[in-house]
């Protein structure tokens, strides 16, 4: 009897031991995105009240030209409101996964693509949380809400306060390499039904920090 509760215990070692990698994933992942958030945001983000568009007329001599620099220039320091930033605090796991991993080989070692693609702890990852309040931004540029906030954001915000609203961020699971010394992300920022983009990012820790090594374009609407 002695001997088949072993037998079970030893064969339930490498489940348990997966599931205390599964959670250590988690801890990691919430750090990677208190820290790396920033500039996964000035990635990806444009605020159009420092844009300016240029017209035709710009552009018909050298003066003209000058002064459209000039304004360009004036605009980058041009004060404003802190954009408001919506995020979905559901991480969740990357459904067309062969799509994924099809983006991101190209980018990656055949040993650290294959150390993702065959790596047993993503296999397991399940869709998971992270806490929005230990997102690091810079609060003179970016605002953080809930993504549920908008609705109400929008009946609250008139005239030019809108122009704060931008998008809604929604973030993926954290797919490592066994190192885990690369990792590789989805993010879409969703505007609107017919306006928004979808990004995979490449990251890798160098000099026991986390940084962003190449950011892909992966769909848009």
């Amino acid at each position: 009897m002695n001997k088949i509760i072993t037998n079970i215990s030893l064969s339930l070692l490498p489940f348990l031991f997966l599931g205390c990698n599964i959670d250590h994933d988690i801890k990691l992942e919430q750090n990677i995105y208190e820290n790396l958030f920033q500039n996964l945001i000035d990635s990806t983000i444009t605020d159009y009240r420092k844009l300016i568009v240029p017209s035709p007329s710009d552009f018909k001599n050298t003066e003209s030209l000058e002064n459209l620099n000039k304004r360009i220039e004036n605009n980058k320091t041009k004060e404003v409101s802190p954009l408001i930033i919506y995020v979905k605090d559901t991480i969740k796991n990357i459904i067309d996964i062969e799509h994924f991993y099809s983006k991101i080989k190209p980018q990656l070692s055949k040993e650290d693509y294959q150390s993702i693609v065959y790596n047993p702890v993503n296999q397991l990852k399940e869709n998971s949380e992270i806490n929005l309040q230990g997102l690091i931004v810079n609060t003179s540029k970016y605002e953080l809400k809930h993504d549920y906030i908008k609705i109400k954001d929008k009946k609250l915000l008139k005239g030019l306060e809108k122009d704060r609203m931008s998008g809604t961020y929604y973030l993926s699971r954290i797919y490592f390499n066994k190192e885990k010394t690369i990792g590789a992300l989805s993010l879409g920022l969703v505007h609107g039904s017919l306006n928004a983009i979808g990004v995979i990012v490449i990251i890798k820790k160098e000099n026991n920090r986390w940084i962003i090594k190449k950011i892909i374009e992966d769909w848009i609407s």
